[in-house]
């Protein structure tokens, strides 16, 4: 018998389409590479060169308040009848500092200040005073407040199409009087904070008033 002799393979050559592929891969790989590099380098060495306004930054958002409105108590006669009672709303707040888009490219203030007085149905001068909260320096600006429960589903489907960030809800309430006219002098109203100014709201505001938990 005769030995057979393994003849050496030879690699398959690359033609120019392969090559160009490879080349585009190669590059794209050093400009990702590059890219995290900055990236990583960025993060590890800016809070040394803009740390004093990083820091304050955090401290004013660590900081930042937000007064929320407890629920009031319903008011009844003898006879069970509801004489007053609050109703459930929202009130929409913009962190200006925040407000961006999804992807954290900037936007344009006054096609939001416009969306938001559309589905507020705001009067047209509104629109620039709600610009210029929008480019305030404040962590938390109040847009509305009373907005119910269909406006606010208009506003987080808008808010979901134009993926925008830094726009947040707050409960709120409005005092309502089924009865209208009828006993409203013994009845009272409520103030803007929320507590009884006269009448029964006022002598009985203790006992009406929300709390919070």
């Amino acid at each position: 018998m005769k030995n057979k002799k393994n003849k050496s393979k030879k690699l398959p050559k690359l033609d120019v389409n392969t090559k160009k592929r490879l080349t585009v891969f190669l590059g794209m790989s050093i400009v990702i590479f590059v890219a995290l590099t900055f990236r990583i380098s960025w993060i590890q060495f800016a809070p040394t060169v803009w740390g004093h306004d990083l820091q304050e930054r955090a401290y004013r958002q660590q900081i930042a308040t937000r007064t929320l409105t407890p629920r009031r108590g319903n008011l009844f006669d003898v006879n069970g009848r509801r004489l007053a009672s609050s109703i459930e709303l929202e009130t929409v707040l913009v962190n200006p500092t925040r407000l961006r888009a999804s992807d954290r490219s900037e936007i344009d203030r006054m096609e939001i200040a416009r969306g938001f007085s559309y589905i507020l149905e705001l009067d047209y001068e509104e629109v620039y005073e709600i610009y210029e909260m929008l480019n305030s320096d404040s962590e938390s600006v109040r847009i509305a407040t009373g907005i119910t429960h269909d406006r606010v589903t208009k506003l987080r489907e808008w808010i979901g199409e134009e993926r925008l960030l830094g726009i947040t809800f707050a409960p709120d309430s409005r005092r309502i009087y089924p009865y209208h006219n009828i006993a409203s002098n013994l009845i009272g109203f409520t103030r803007t904070d929320g507590h009884g100014a006269v009448g029964l709201e006022h002598s009985l505001d203790r006992l009406l008033a929300g709390r919070m938990r």
